[in-house]
């Protein structure tokens, strides 16, 4: 997603709201939610179940916006596990973990355009003239290097419970 959902306006809604509050507030970002994928979400434990029946609340948005930021690269089963971290959470907990993910984005993108110049640099050394395989080399190597970056998180987060990012 090249634009993250930004919650400034959250805050003004209601606590309680009903299904197509959520798809609006959504739709406004430029993202399109159906009240079957927020019911299925609700279904299978993904988003928390409703406190009162008729009703969400702000914190299912939060919900919503880190589960569509996860869609992109993650099963629903994965999310699923993802978000037990954060299930204890209120609303203002929440709001701010996300909050300072927006800002940890802003980093990951500096270390990610170093990354993508590395990958070039190499491609350009093998002396491989034609376009097509330089595309196909930098394509297949972004797609490698996300499958291991995956692959060490997920084992490392969930094999180990006292999991620190090694730095």
């Amino acid at each position: 997603m090249n634009s993250r959902i930004i919650l400034d306006d959250l805050d003004s809604y209601s606590e309680k709201l009903k299904i197509s509050q959520i798809i609006i507030f959504f739709e406004r970002k430029g993202i399109s939610l159906t009240k079957t994928t927020i019911q299925n979400y609700v279904r299978i434990g993904i988003l928390p179940s409703l406190s009162n029946k008729k009703y969400y609340e702000k914190i299912h948005i939060i919900y919503l916006t880190m589960i569509i930021e996860l869609r992109q690269f993650y099963s629903l089963n994965e999310i699923k596990n993802i978000l037990f971290f954060v299930r204890d959470f209120d609303y203002k907990e929440l709001k701010n973990i996300y909050e300072e993910f927006l800002e940890i984005q802003e980093t990951i993108k500096l270390g990610i355009d170093i990354f993508f110049k590395n990958i070039i640099i190499k491609i350009d050394s093998l002396n491989k003239t034609t376009e097509n395989y330089k595309n196909f080399m930098f394509l297949l190597s972004i797609a490698s290097s996300y499958n291991y970056l995956k692959e060490i998180h997920i084992n490392s987060i969930f094999m180990n419970k006292n999991f620190s990012p090694k730095i």
